[in-house]
């Protein structure tokens, strides 16, 4: 039960009915509650409850069970590097049978699945792409070449962002791609027989707003050609 205070103090009665219930009454004494210049200038009520003392902390001795070691991400590396991801591609919902929506993968590792709709999983990575952060979105997507970006996150720590693109492709025309400043790496990732050359930003801020295009905008994406893979790696695990 809520009653709303009114400005005026004084007694009133609340009574409750129900069918097959005798009725209940109560009555209740309002107190007129001080306000200067819209402010109160005494305290509502208040409990007295003391909070115990912070226990110690535990010693890990090894007896808790934890996560296979290929999950656990380097020391120093945030829980998320991504955040508020949005994808425009395919709707994993909507597919006949129904298939995961693209989503941001965490602690990425040697044998991680690559794509939503594709049983492909990581080989051969570089070290300094592992424990990072990844998109796994739909490789059906791969062929899609319209002005609409498909990715969109935040970063959430200084971090790298890595593209894996089809060797066979070019970089697609992202929003304000010039701002990442791309280099190309010697190493190249090898997905479904395909070598993928791997391009790295600069250093991107706390708060940047990734925001890149689809597969083919721009360019003459190869018919047999893979969806990037986008991978953000916080800056103390980075190369």
């Amino acid at each position: 039960m809520f009653v709303r205070a009114t400005r005026t103090a004084g007694v009133f009665t609340l009574t409750a009915t129900r069918a097959g219930l005798a009725p209940a009454t109560v009555t209740l004494a309002s107190e007129p509650f001080n306000v200067t210049g819209g402010l109160a200038t005494e305290w509502p009520r208040r409990y007295g409850y003391v909070l115990g003392a912070e226990p110690p902390a535990v010693r890990d001795t090894g007896a808790v069970a934890r996560a296979p070691a290929a999950a656990v991400r380097p020391a120093g590396v945030t829980t998320e590097v991504l955040r508020e991801f949005a994808y425009t591609g395919t709707d994993g919902s909507s597919l006949t049978p129904p298939q995961p929506l693209a989503h941001v993968e965490h602690g990425l590792r040697e044998g991680a699945r690559i794509y939503v709709d594709r049983p492909w999983t990581f080989a051969g990575l570089p070290a300094y792409l592992l424990g990072g952060d990844y998109v796994q979105a739909f490789e059906r997507d791969a062929t899609e070449s319209t002005s609409t970006d498909t990715i969109q996150a935040y970063t959430n720590a200084p971090c790298h962002l890595y593209q894996l693109v089809d060797a066979a492709n070019g970089m697609p025309h992202h929003n304000e791609n010039g701002t990442y400043q791309w280099v190309k790496l010697p190493e190249t990732v090898t997905i479904n027989g395909r070598p993928h050359a791997i391009y790295k930003s600069r250093l991107l801020s706390e708060g940047f707003n990734v925001y890149l295009a689809s597969n083919g905008f721009k360019i003459t994406a190869a018919a047999e050609g893979n969806q990037y893979v986008v991978i953000a790696v916080a800056e103390r695990a980075t190369r």
